[in-house]
């Protein structure tokens, strides 16, 4: 478990008081500006990083300080190391922004201190797309929002307790209460963000700036939000003004809060090298821009970052404001932006291009905003890397658009644009691939395409020969799919094919072989039909093998990196002793996929290489675990097949006929399920022609 001492900043009692009588309690902002030492500003315990969530500097929730953390796919969380975070039976609210596309069918954890079996436990939460609230006591189950809060948006979800009445809160709407007087909340459990408190339930998404108060949520006063510009954008105009929207009512949002009296605007642009604000201008009520009127002029300058914020005056008494900068003001965030870049600023990246043969046009683009004309450079480079110029070829001419005109296989590679404008600074495209679909291999196992060294490789699309050299003396049987095919064993017949990466410059891959299993399917790491690793790392596997504590049986089919991408498919995915076809394909979008005789039996959206990319390919090998039986008929493309030509793969060979569900009727139509619409489907209609349910014009 590696923790990291998190930022907790705790407000002193007064700092609201002459806005209202909320107290800002606690607060983890989960925000890059509270420092790399994530410094606190209490006595309170530091809260502590469990697992790896990943800081993502990104923007956040608009109006906020706008970065956060991501708890994707991770085992993470962050243990506060409190435990009274909320009284037990006095008046709070707790509020987080998440962003998160799962809807979480398993209930995940937002901010929780439960953990069975303690008495008064309970969580804010989400499930199936709502967020949700329960505490020990709630006979009625749990108070969920309306608002579907897992599509991809940032929404500030909060819980809040006023007397006996429990509410649930989305973007500051009451979405759903209970009432409840007897509730009492834990006081010895340490609260988490993102897990419960033994590290189950966890959330997977962005969670930003936690905060709890002691107060309901009808006493919060809401600052000024919705900055433009945004919060992190760059490149700003130099002439761009500031609006923001104003701080709203607490007890009716759709209103501004009758309280704030007038708006201080605070920035550093009179010092883009200070982070300290001053104060810039004292600004009447509905006038929520600044800079676009004269003496308004913010005088920008360009690559300048810039802090700015508003607070908004309220009476310390009758008619007497509270000064700028004071902490009894209703504080707003502080929000950056950084003006206009004095190098380009790219918009366009140049995008893959997967050609479908030789000769045809591969074109590239790439685009930029810039204070001044722009020249454009376009090298192509054999590395995935823009910064290593030794091995770069220049090409084409200085235009934002490169065609690499009739290409060939020779052209295969990478390719980046270098834009420089008056500034004399060049930035640089993303690298973007350049690839011609072909057959990279085919590798038949018949004994006549064994020239006593190598099984020769008898694909006709590569200009490169592929031959495989076997280990031992390779056994053939004359019982194969397609003519022979090899016998593997520990010592014979499995075959190193060299060190080519299919998927260099295509991002693709298929994977076909038939394989017919005997024996014993060996436990371990997996006994490959191909793989690409060796003693250097791993780039894929694809394997049988038996099960793990997740996949009971064995005979599974598994296409894996180890680094992201794994399938498993089966259990008894290729039973003993007969021919089974098996295609494993990358499609380039990040989506791997395993498919059996034809038809797609599993896949992985989530796909990532591994790194190996100079490992070797073994065809009926993963290091030391061989195939435990026949191999036949090995084809390796640097491209996705689609699901018509793998399953013509299949009955190509086989002269069955199987049914893709991209090509299935109807079940409108095809009554029996067959996969086709015919005579028999029609003799079912038939049998119910004239059938007539009305009441009581078809009774006798």
């Amino acid at each position: 478990m590696n923790k990291t001492v998190l930022t907790l900043i705790i407000f002193a009692c007064g700092i609201f008081a002459g806005a209202s009588q909320a107290e800002l309690t606690a607060w983890w902002p989960l925000d890059e500006q509270a420092g790399p030492a994530y410094e606190i500003a209490s006595d309170y315990p530091n809260g502590s990083i469990i697992g790896s969530p990943v800081f993502r500097a990104e923007q956040g929730p608009t109006g906020t300080n706008d970065w956060a953390y991501s708890f994707e796919g991770t085992a993470s969380g962050v243990q506060t190391g409190i435990a009274e975070l909320v009284p037990a039976q006095g008046d709070f609210t707790i509020t987080a922004w998440i962003k998160t596309s799962d809807p979480h069918t398993s209930q995940a954890q937002l901010v929780s201190n439960n953990i069975w079996p303690n008495p008064g436990r309970c969580a804010l939460g989400l499930q199936s797309g709502n967020s949700t609230f329960w505490a020990e006591g709630f006979t009625s189950g749990v108070i969920t929002s309306t608002t579907n809060v897992s599509d991809g948006q940032w929404h500030e979800v909060s819980v809040s307790r006023i007397g006996s009445m429990f509410y649930m809160l989305v973007d500051r709407v009451v979405e759903d209460t209970y009432e409840n007087a007897s509730v009492s909340i834990d006081q010895t459990t340490n609260w988490r963000i993102a897990q419960r408190p033994d590290g189950t339930s966890l959330f997977n998404g962005l969670i930003a700036d936690v905060k709890v108060y002691d107060t309901g949520y009808d006493e919060i006063y809401y600052p000024a939000s919705n900055p433009s510009p945004s919060v992190g954008a760059e490149n700003v105009d130099l002439n761009a003004s500031l609006e923001w929207k104003e701080g709203v009512d607490p007890s009716d949002i759709s209103q501004p809060n009758p309280d704030v009296k007038k708006y201080y605007l605070l920035g550093n642009f009179s010092d883009p090298s200070s982070s300290e604000l001053q104060h810039i201008a004292t600004l009447d009520l509905g006038d929520t821009t600044y800079g676009d009127q004269a003496g308004e002029e913010l005088n920008l300058q360009l690559d300048e970052t810039y802090y700015w914020r508003v607070d908004e005056a309220v009476e310390q008494s009758p008619g007497v404001l509270y000064p700028a900068g004071d902490p009894n003001n209703i504080v707003g965030g502080t929000w950056t932006f950084t003006a206009q870049s004095s190098v380009p600023v790219i918009t366009q990246q140049p995008e893959d291009v997967l050609l479908d043969a030789e000769g045809d046009d591969g074109v590239f683009e790439a685009a930029a905003e810039s204070e001044s004309p722009m020249s454009y450079a376009w090298y192509k480079s054999d590395d995935f890397a823009n910064d290593t110029f030794a091995d770069d070829v220049q090409v084409g001419g200085n235009s934002a658009v490169l065609t690499v005109s009739s290409a060939q296989i020779d052209d295969e590679g990478f390719y980046y644009c270098e834009l420089n404008n008056s500034s004399g600074t060049p930035v640089y495209t993303s690298p973007a691939r350049l690839a011609v679909k072909r057959q990279l291999a085919y590798w038949t196992m018949d004994e006549e395409d064994f020239d006593s060294t190598y099984y020769l490789d008898m694909s006709t699309e590569d200009p490169v020969m592929h031959n495989a050299d076997p280990n031992g003396t390779p056994a053939f049987v004359s019982t194969g799919i397609q003519g022979d095919a090899v016998s593997v064993d520990s010592v014979n017949s499995y075959a190193d094919a060299g060190t080519f990466d299919p998927s260099r410059y295509s991002d693709q891959i298929t994977i076909s072989a038939w394989v017919r299993a005997e024996g014993t399917i060996w436990t371990g790491g997996g006994n490959g039909i191909v793989t690409k690793a060796d003693e250097s790392g791993r780039r894929w596997m694809l394997m049988i093998r038996s099960g793990d504590g997740g996949h009971a049986g064995t005979g599974w089919i598994r296409f894996s990196t180890y680094n992201g991408g794994d399938i498993w498919v089966g259990p008894d995915a290729a039973p003993k002793d007969e021919w089974t076809h098996i295609a494993a394909v990358v499609d380039g979008s990040g989506t791997g996929k395993v498919y059996l005789n034809g038809i797609l039996a599993g896949q992985d959206s989530g796909w990532n290489w591994g790194t190996a990319e100079s490992a070797k390919i073994w065809i009926g090998k993963h290091f030391a675990d061989t195939f435990p039986g026949d191999i036949d008929d090995v084809k390796i493309y640097n491209y996705a097949l689609s699901e018509l030509d793998i399953a013509l793969e299949y009955t190509g060979i086989t002269g069955e006929s199987i049914c893709l569900e991209s090509q299935r009727p109807s079940s409108q139509f095809d009554v029996n399920g067959d996969c086709i619409v015919n005579f028999e489907d029609f003799t079912e209609y038939a049998a119910q022609w004239l059938d007539c349910g009305l009441v009581p014009s078809c009774l006798d």
